[in-house]
């Protein structure tokens, strides 16, 4: 931890492929407490008129389907996601959702993993034919198109929000210190 803090609280998030669920279990392999968004329980489904909706309480393979399907946006349950920060002084959380931005504040870093298009696709074919990943995300054409299309939209809000950028190329290693300030 760091000792200018009491607390330290990072975000860390990218585009679908961008290595956010690699990393969070890479950091809780090095004693950090990592928690993914998209499979701690903070995350609920949405109408797109706000509404929640009952399905899966994380994402995977059948709620990826499912919620595209239905025009569902996965978002953060501001509840769930304060108690999950207010359980340890330091905490790294791993993920993206639709709300993201009203929470910004409750962090003191926040790290924007950026990946090109080429990295993306090259992460996404090899989880979607390793099986690795609880989320298939970008198995279909269609979705890679969606996730491609807003790559730049999403670094780019990124930066106006003042997120740190780490290249998602570099070796797990080098991101973990970066983040960690170490």
């Amino acid at each position: 931890m760091h000792a200018s803090h009491k607390s330290f609280k990072v975000l860390v998030t990218g585009s679908a492929g961008s290595g956010k669920s690699a990393l969070a279990e890479f950091f809780k392999e090095n004693g950090k407490l990592a928690i993914d968004a998209d499979s701690s329980g903070i995350g609920i489904w949405l109408d797109k008129e706000g509404r929640e909706v009952n399905g899966e309480p994380y994402i995977n393979s059948y709620t990826n389907a499912w919620s595209e399907k239905n025009g569902l946006r996965w978002n953060w349950d501001g509840n769930k996601l304060k108690a999950a920060l207010d359980k340890n002084p330091e905490v790294y959380l791993f993920g993206s959702a639709w709300n993201m931005n009203d929470f910004l504040d409750l962090f003191d870093k926040k790290c924007y993993l950026d990946a090109d298009a080429s990295l993306v696709i090259k992460r996404i074919e090899k989880r979607n034919r390793e099986g690795t990943s609880y989320n298939d995300w970008g198995r279909t054409d269609a979705q890679r198109a969606k996730i491609l299309g807003i790559l730049r939209t999403k670094a780019d809000a990124a930066r106006k929000n003042g997120f740190e950028f780490i290249d998602a190329s570099l070796p797990m290693e080098e991101i973990f210190r970066r983040i960690c300030g170490n």
